[in-house]
């Protein structure tokens, strides 16, 4: 299934003198049982545009359709509610939303929310922090007196207790350190493809895990929608990259970086996405460029 947006502008405080059109008219249809990922220099309008796929925030002028949901300015709280089970958002720093006195309790209550059973919504429980990797022995143990990370992974595991079939991601992993960054995004990519007909949205200034993971990338640009790419396309494109001041990944930086230093300018056409891609890619130039080599000496 595909979600569509027309025309959609939303403005931040309509009709007085802050009004400010954080988005202007938008329009694209992408499909939720992809993995797509959102980039764009802070103040685009990113944020705005994913709050908008639960509900969170309604369009001023335009619509949108998610999960057979056409959301419109006049669409009431109820018909949100019903698209909220299909679709869970997980928020910058999301343990700041903890509230419960065990962990198990906490992550247990968006399932009960949603009408479960308590041994359904438990059931759900445990198997969300089964897959974040938290210890079953913290379980029973406040939230509050974990660390910053284990925190974190609880709060994740109470929007994948919901069993969404869309899973919208902001920033889910800033304030992180690298490890961390790495796991948490693993994490996610267990959680999409141990899913059939799942879909992930995510907004992120990681130009690498927009390169990896990611289907399609969209580029959000003063408010608009301006491009919509495959990875490939986007990145290897340095005129686009420029346009809306965006770094390349760094694992084609530094394949750049080796051949400017060696003094190759052939063109890049294949987009390394992991750290053994990246080896590959740069024992192939250096073997290219040491039979170069040889043949001059010949």
């Amino acid at each position: 299934m595909d979600i569509h947006v027309k025309d959609m502008t939303h403005l931040y405080m309509p009709g007085t003198p802050f009004e400010q059109d954080a988005l202007k008219s938008v329009n694209l249809t992408f499909s939720d049982r992809q993995w797509t990922t959102i980039v764009g220099r802070t103040g685009s309008g990113k944020s705005t545009f994913i709050q908008h796929l639960n509900g969170l925030l309604k369009p001023y002028h335009g619509s949108l359709t998610v999960k057979g949901v056409t959301i419109t300015r006049e669409t009431k709280q109820r018909t949100l509610h019903q698209l909220r089970k299909k679709v869970g958002m997980v928020f910058q720093f999301p343990e700041q939303q903890l509230f419960a006195e065990e962990v198990i309790t906490d992550v247990m209550y968006g399932p009960l929310n949603l009408g479960k059973t308590k041994d359904e919504a438990r059931a759900l429980a445990e198997e969300a922090l089964s897959l974040t990797g938290l210890d079953p022995s913290l379980y029973e143990q406040s939230p509050f007196e974990l660390s910053g990370g284990q925190m974190r992974r609880v709060a994740i595991a109470g929007v994948m207790a919901m069993d969404p079939e869309l899973l919208i991601l902001d920033e889910p992993t800033a304030g992180l350190d690298p490890d961390s960054h790495v796991r948490m995004m693993a994490m996610f990519e267990e959680w999409y493809r141990s899913r059939p007909k799942r879909g992930v949205v995510l907004v992120t200034h990681q130009m690498q895990d927009a390169a990896r993971f990611s289907d399609e990338v969209l580029v959000m640009h003063g408010g608009r929608l301006a491009e919509q790419e495959t990875p490939e396309a986007l990145f290897l494109n340095d005129t686009l990259l420029k346009r809306y001041s965006l770094s390349a990944p760094p694992s084609l930086e530094l394949i750049r970086l080796f051949m400017d230093r060696v003094g190759m300018q052939e063109q890049i056409d294949t987009l390394p996405l992991t750290a053994g891609d990246t080896a590959q890619a740069l024992k192939a130039l250096l073997e290219r460029k040491e039979t170069e080599g040889a043949d001059r000496d010949v």
